[in-house]
């Protein structure tokens, strides 16, 4: 009678651990597909990342681009500034030559 209670008992324990074994394999089943979801969800964090890059970079460069003509823009308006400065200089000498032979 003890052998047949203790082969119960490892059968009852086998069986505990087939059980067992069972959950741990829908565990990892779940586990792998959580995995897979994770990689994928990583891959397109790093595709809008590589994307951001790009942006930040294009933006960037437009940027250089739009200081670089505005400092042309501005030489520019100075070098227009001057050639007014002669122009009206040229002008109030002209009124004033036109003032004096009336």
């Amino acid at each position: 009678q003890n052998v047949k209670a203790a082969g119960e008992k490892l059968h009852k324990t086998i069986e505990d651990l087939k059980e067992h074994a069972a959950e741990i394999s829908s565990e990892r089943v779940k586990i792998s597909a959580q995995s897979d979801e994770v990689k994928s969800e990583i891959e397109t964090l790093n595709k809008e990342i590589v994307a951001m890059r790009s942006s930040v970079q294009n933006t960037k460069e437009k940027s250089d681009q739009y200081e670089t003509d505005l400092i042309e823009a501005r030489k520019e308006n100075v070098l227009l500034a001057k050639q007014n400065d002669v122009l009206e200089s040229k002008i109030a000498a002209r009124e004033e030559y036109l003032e004096k032979h009336k």
